[in-house]
Protein backbone atom coordinates (compact mmCIF):
# COMPACT_ATOMS: atom_id res chain seq x y z
CA UNK A 1 0.00 0.00 0.00
CA UNK A 2 1.23 3.54 -0.49
CA UNK A 3 2.40 5.22 2.67
CA UNK A 4 0.19 7.91 2.17
CA UNK A 5 -3.14 5.96 3.08
CA UNK A 6 -2.03 5.55 6.50
CA UNK A 7 -1.83 9.23 7.20
CA UNK A 8 -3.98 10.88 9.38
CA UNK A 9 -5.39 14.62 9.94
CA UNK A 10 -4.26 15.67 13.25
CA UNK A 11 -6.75 15.67 15.58
CA UNK A 12 -7.62 19.05 17.43
CA UNK A 13 -5.83 21.78 15.26
CA UNK A 14 -7.19 24.51 12.91
CA UNK A 15 -10.23 24.62 14.61
CA UNK A 16 -12.12 28.23 15.11
CA UNK A 17 -13.12 29.97 18.60
CA UNK A 18 -15.56 28.47 20.34
CA UNK A 19 -18.77 30.99 20.90
CA UNK A 20 -17.57 30.80 24.95
CA UNK A 21 -13.89 31.97 23.73
CA UNK A 22 -15.35 34.80 21.53
CA UNK A 23 -17.42 36.04 24.40
CA UNK A 24 -14.72 36.11 26.89
CA UNK A 25 -12.43 38.22 23.87
CA UNK A 26 -15.28 40.78 23.71
CA UNK A 27 -15.85 41.08 27.37
CA UNK A 28 -12.20 41.95 27.72
CA UNK A 29 -12.18 44.30 25.08
CA UNK A 30 -14.92 45.91 26.07
CA UNK A 31 -13.21 46.16 30.03
CA UNK A 32 -10.04 47.69 28.30
CA UNK A 33 -12.23 50.46 26.65
CA UNK A 34 -13.95 51.93 29.68
CA UNK A 35 -11.11 51.62 31.77
CA UNK A 36 -8.65 53.75 28.88
CA UNK A 37 -11.80 55.71 27.34
CA UNK A 38 -11.55 58.36 30.45
CA UNK A 39 -7.61 57.87 30.72
CA UNK A 40 -7.81 59.01 26.96
CA UNK A 41 -10.31 62.20 27.62
CA UNK A 42 -8.24 63.22 30.79
CA UNK A 43 -5.41 63.57 28.61
CA UNK A 44 -6.95 65.51 25.81
CA UNK A 45 -8.75 67.81 28.35
CA UNK A 46 -5.42 68.34 30.46
CA UNK A 47 -3.44 69.26 27.44
CA UNK A 48 -6.32 72.39 26.86
CA UNK A 49 -4.24 73.27 29.72
CA UNK A 50 -0.70 72.96 28.38
CA UNK A 51 -1.51 74.85 25.33
CA UNK A 52 -2.97 77.93 26.96
CA UNK A 53 -0.26 78.04 29.30
CA UNK A 54 2.17 77.58 26.72
CA UNK A 55 0.40 80.31 24.60
CA UNK A 56 0.97 82.88 27.78
CA UNK A 57 4.84 81.80 28.28
CA UNK A 58 5.68 82.20 24.28
CA UNK A 59 3.87 85.31 24.62
CA UNK A 60 6.42 86.08 27.70
CA UNK A 61 9.63 84.76 25.85
CA UNK A 62 8.46 87.10 22.85
CA UNK A 63 8.28 90.03 24.69
CA UNK A 64 11.46 89.49 26.37
CA UNK A 65 13.47 88.12 22.71
CA UNK A 66 12.07 91.32 20.41
CA UNK A 67 12.71 93.86 23.57
CA UNK A 68 16.46 93.11 23.36
CA UNK A 69 16.65 92.71 19.72
CA UNK A 70 14.98 96.23 18.94
CA UNK A 71 16.28 98.20 21.74
CA UNK A 72 12.46 98.61 22.68
CA UNK A 73 10.93 98.43 25.80
CA UNK A 74 7.45 95.61 25.52
CA UNK A 75 4.58 95.87 27.73
CA UNK A 76 2.14 92.26 28.56
CA UNK A 77 -1.29 93.10 28.91
CA UNK A 78 -2.69 90.49 30.63
CA UNK A 79 -6.94 90.54 30.90
CA UNK A 80 -8.24 88.40 33.59
CA UNK A 81 -11.43 86.58 33.36
CA UNK A 82 -14.48 88.52 34.42
CA UNK A 83 -17.16 85.46 34.15
CA UNK A 84 -18.32 87.06 30.99
CA UNK A 85 -15.01 86.87 28.84
CA UNK A 86 -12.20 84.04 29.58
CA UNK A 87 -9.20 86.50 29.30
CA UNK A 88 -7.07 87.59 26.98
CA UNK A 89 -3.49 88.33 26.69
CA UNK A 90 -1.92 91.85 24.46
CA UNK A 91 1.70 92.27 23.66
CA UNK A 92 2.76 96.25 22.56
CA UNK A 93 5.87 97.44 21.49
CA UNK A 94 6.88 100.93 22.53
CA UNK A 95 8.56 103.92 21.51
CA UNK A 96 11.56 103.87 23.57
CA UNK A 97 13.29 102.00 26.42
CA UNK A 98 11.37 103.49 29.62
CA UNK A 99 8.73 101.84 31.39
CA UNK A 100 6.15 104.58 31.62
CA UNK A 101 2.80 104.72 30.13
CA UNK A 102 3.91 107.25 28.05
CA UNK A 103 5.46 105.12 25.87
CA UNK A 104 2.67 103.09 25.37
CA UNK A 105 0.32 105.45 24.14
CA UNK A 106 -0.80 106.55 20.94
CA UNK A 107 -0.76 110.38 20.72
CA UNK A 108 -1.30 111.43 17.09
CA UNK A 109 2.68 112.36 17.56
CA UNK A 110 5.36 110.33 15.54
CA UNK A 111 7.09 107.66 16.59
CA UNK A 112 4.16 105.73 17.69
CA UNK A 113 4.08 102.90 19.26
CA UNK A 114 3.12 99.15 18.00
CA UNK A 115 -0.29 98.03 19.70
CA UNK A 116 -1.23 94.74 19.64
CA UNK A 117 1.74 93.02 18.01
CA UNK A 118 0.85 89.74 19.35
CA UNK A 119 -2.14 88.75 21.10
CA UNK A 120 -4.53 85.81 22.25
CA UNK A 121 -7.97 85.93 22.84
CA UNK A 122 -9.28 82.61 25.19
CA UNK A 123 -12.16 82.97 24.25
CA UNK A 124 -11.63 82.24 20.92
CA UNK A 125 -8.19 79.80 20.96
CA UNK A 126 -8.60 78.68 24.47
CA UNK A 127 -11.99 78.72 25.50
CA UNK A 128 -11.81 75.31 28.01
CA UNK A 129 -9.30 77.81 30.04
CA UNK A 130 -9.55 80.96 32.07
CA UNK A 131 -6.82 83.65 33.78
CA UNK A 132 -8.32 82.82 36.89
CA UNK A 133 -6.05 85.17 38.72
CA UNK A 134 -2.84 87.60 38.77
CA UNK A 135 -0.74 87.88 41.81
CA UNK A 136 0.08 90.70 42.85
CA UNK A 137 -3.94 91.60 43.00
CA UNK A 138 -2.92 95.07 41.75
CA UNK A 139 -1.25 93.86 38.50
CA UNK A 140 -5.07 94.25 37.22
CA UNK A 141 -4.86 97.52 36.98
CA UNK A 142 -1.26 97.58 35.01
CA UNK A 143 0.60 95.55 33.01
CA UNK A 144 4.44 94.69 32.72
CA UNK A 145 7.21 95.91 31.04
CA UNK A 146 10.22 94.04 29.46
CA UNK A 147 12.93 96.51 28.90
CA UNK A 148 16.27 96.15 26.36
CA UNK A 149 18.21 94.46 29.84
CA UNK A 150 16.46 91.70 30.53
CA UNK A 151 14.36 93.51 33.29
CA UNK A 152 10.42 93.16 33.97
CA UNK A 153 9.01 96.18 35.60
CA UNK A 154 5.48 97.56 36.35
CA UNK A 155 4.22 99.91 33.34
CA UNK A 156 2.63 102.43 35.75
CA UNK A 157 5.48 102.68 38.43
CA UNK A 158 8.29 101.49 36.83
CA UNK A 159 9.74 99.37 39.42
CA UNK A 160 9.59 96.01 40.17
CA UNK A 161 6.40 94.00 41.30
CA UNK A 162 5.95 93.98 45.10
CA UNK A 163 6.36 90.18 46.68
CA UNK A 164 3.09 88.46 47.49
CA UNK A 165 1.47 85.48 48.08
CA UNK A 166 4.31 83.40 49.23
CA UNK A 167 5.86 84.82 46.31
CA UNK A 168 9.02 87.18 46.30
CA UNK A 169 9.70 90.50 45.07
CA UNK A 170 9.64 91.07 41.35
CA UNK A 171 7.38 88.11 40.44
CA UNK A 172 4.42 88.51 38.33
CA UNK A 173 1.73 85.48 39.12
CA UNK A 174 -0.62 84.73 36.12
CA UNK A 175 -3.00 81.16 37.37
CA UNK A 176 -4.88 79.73 34.08
CA UNK A 177 -7.40 77.29 35.50
CA UNK A 178 -9.37 74.73 33.42
CA UNK A 179 -13.47 74.44 32.95
CA UNK A 180 -15.28 71.88 32.93
CA UNK A 181 -17.41 71.59 29.49
CA UNK A 182 -21.14 72.44 30.06
CA UNK A 183 -23.50 72.47 27.41
CA UNK A 184 -26.12 74.84 29.55
CA UNK A 185 -23.63 77.63 30.19
CA UNK A 186 -20.75 78.99 28.27
CA UNK A 187 -17.97 78.76 30.20
CA UNK A 188 -18.78 74.97 32.61
CA UNK A 189 -17.45 74.78 36.19
CA UNK A 190 -14.17 75.22 36.86
CA UNK A 191 -12.34 72.16 37.92
CA UNK A 192 -9.38 71.66 40.36
CA UNK A 193 -6.64 71.73 37.47
CA UNK A 194 -4.62 74.84 37.13
CA UNK A 195 -1.18 75.97 36.33
CA UNK A 196 0.98 78.97 37.40
CA UNK A 197 2.88 80.89 35.31
CA UNK A 198 5.55 82.88 36.86
CA UNK A 199 7.34 85.85 35.51
CA UNK A 200 10.86 86.96 37.70
CA UNK A 201 12.62 90.43 37.67
CA UNK A 202 15.10 88.88 35.40
CA UNK A 203 12.68 87.94 32.52
CA UNK A 204 13.01 83.86 32.65
CA UNK A 205 9.43 82.37 33.29
CA UNK A 206 8.78 79.15 34.55
CA UNK A 207 5.68 77.28 35.56
CA UNK A 208 4.04 75.82 38.22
Amino acid sequence: MNGLSHMRCPQGQDRGFTLVEAVIVLLIIAVLGVVSVPAVMNTLTYQKLSNATEALVNQVEFARVQAAARNRAYQLRVIRSDGVNCGAIHLDEGIGTACTPATFQQDGVTPEPVLDVRHVNFDEDHEAVHIAQLIPDDLQQTALCFKPDGRVLRVDSGTPVASADGYAAGEAVYVLQLYAVAQDTKFGKPTNLYKRVVVPYNGIVKVE
